[in-house]
C-alpha cells in the first residue's frame, strides 16, 4: 500500500529559520512534500538522496559552517543537471542577483509568500 507522501511532489527548502521551515510544512502540508534542509551541508544530502525533487527554495544566507554557501549549493545542483525551479528567497538583493546568476529561476523577497509562489510553479490551485 502507498503512503500518501508518495505522491505528492516533493520540494527541498535549504533555510536555517525554523519557523519558517515550520510555516512552509503547516502550510503546504497534505498537497506537497517538504524537505527541510537548516544547513547547505543538509541540503546538499537531501538533493542526492531525493532524485524526484521538483523544485528547491533557497534562502540566500545560511550559514556556512562547512565551508559552502548557499550559492555554491546552487551551483552544485544545477551542475548535476537538475532542471526543476529554483527559487532564491532573500530580501537580501546581493543574495538574490547572486543565486539568479548562478541557476535561481525567480526570487521571493516576503518569505511568508513562499507556499503560495511554490503551489503556482508547481500547478496546483492556491486557497
Amino acid at each position: 500500500m502507498s503512503d500518501h507522501l508518495d505522491d505528492l511532489p516533493i520540494i527541498l527548502s535549504v533555510e536555517d529559520e525554523y519557523r519558517l521551515q515550520e510555516c512552509y510544512q503547516l502550510m503546504l502540508k497534505g498537497r506537497v512534500r517538504v524537505l527541510s534542509a537548516y544547513t547547505v551541508k543538509q541540503g546538499r544530502e537531501m538533493f542526492r538522496a531525493y532524485p524526484k525533487i521538483k523544485l528547491i527554495v533557497m534562502d540566500g544566507h545560511v550559514p556556512a559552517h562547512e565551508g559552502a554557501t548557499t550559492i555554491d549549493l546552487v551551483r552544485e545542483i544545477r551542475a548535476s543537471g537538475f532542471t526543476g525551479t529554483i527559487i532564491a528567497s532573500s530580501s537580501n538583493v546581493h543574495f538574490q542577483g547572486a543565486l539568479i546568476r548562478e541557476g535561481c529561476d525567480d526570487t521571493c523577497t516576503i518569505k511568508c509568500e513562499v507556499p503560495e509562489i511554490v503551489l503556482r510553479v508547481l500547478g496546483l490551485s492556491v486557497d
